[in-house]
């Protein structure tokens, strides 16, 4: 499809004379920088998902509450927050040049002092490219902005940010397990497709929804750590309550309608293979379900 000479340019001039013009010149420039800013966003956001995906299910943050990101906040520092606990930071991520610094400087200042009056603690970061990140970091050292500086490249998919992110590969590695780049790249995908539905989210449901989503993907984007987990939050769900603590295996226990159902099922990869088998061939599911499931279940053969 043809996105630019739509009018001719004369006509245009007889309507509306030369402003006219100019706004028809300038309409896809707006447009085009909007999609590069919206593309550095994503992009940064996604990595920062990696991140924190990584640090709560392979560095024991999962007993940190909240572990959780969200967009477009009603606040001045507004382009991203993320929550690490009691650890929270404000991000504004520009893809190019700042054009009303005076105005960003305002924005950090009144943010910082609205936080201080709500008795609020939190951390503040603004996030520009290489090309402009010299003059940028000057600029808020001789204007007293009070926030960190993360430079951050602009890339249009995940294989542009991997050459000189090797923390980025290990993280991948680790969600993966998988050494293959397009493994990689399948999940960044899926990332982005849930991030841009919701726009907020915490980690484990983020990833419990790629896991459910994608139980039967062929290979599979997620490690059986993470898997395990998201399989854990699915039988919550339904009112199963899993325990690991025993060496025979998963306990399964429900008090569902007043019952007081338990079950051991073996805590391995087969199991949860199996399972995903099943669960992806269901419309609808319910508690009695997975219990009839788990009860006919069996290490070797699958079900009987």
């Amino acid at each position: 499809m043809p996105r630019f000479d739509l009018y001719d340019s004369q006509l245009v001039l007889n309507l509306g004379g030369q402003p006219l013009l100019e706004r028809f010149a300038a309409k896809p420039i707006g447009g085009n920088s909007f999609a590069e800013g919206r593309t550095y966003e994503i992009m940064f956001i996604s990595r920062m998902i990696i991140e924190m995906a990584f640090e709560w299910f392979s560095e024991d943050a999962q007993g940190i509450d909240p572990y959780d990101l969200a967009e477009g906040l009603e606040c001045l520092v507004d382009d991203l927050m993320t929550r690490r606990g009691e650890d929270e930071t404000f991000y504004q991520i520009k893809s190019g040049r700042i054009t009303d610094r005076l105005v960003l400087k305002a924005d950090f200042d009144n943010q910082q002092e609205l936080d201080r009056r709500h008795g609020f603690e939190a951390n503040y970061y603004l996030v520009v490219t290489p090309r402009f990140a010299p003059g940028i970091s000057d600029w808020v050292s001789k204007h007293n902005v009070q926030c960190g500086i993360i430079v951050f490249p602009y890339a249009t998919a995940l294989a542009g940010l991997l050459p000189n992110d090797p923390a980025l590969e290990d993280c991948l590695t680790w969600l993966t397990g998988s050494p293959r780049r397009v493994v990689w790249i399948s999940l960044h995908r899926h990332i982005i497709g849930r991030w841009i539905q919701t726009r907020e989210d915490s980690i484990h449901e983020l990833f419990n929804g790629l896991a459910n989503a994608t139980r039967y993907q062929s290979p599979a984007i997620l490690n059986d750590n993470v898997r395990l987990h998201a399989f854990f939050a699915l039988l919550e769900h339904f009112e199963i309550y899993p325990d690991i603590s025993d060496h025979h295996g998963i306990v399964l226990r429900s008090d569902f309608q007043d019952g007081d159902w338990f079950r051991i099922v073996p805590c391995t990869v087969e199991m949860l293979n199996e399972f995903d088998r099943w669960f992806s061939e269901r419309d609808e599911l319910s508690t009695g379900q997975l219990m009839l499931w788990f009860e006919n279940y069996r290490e070797e053969g699958g079900m009987l």
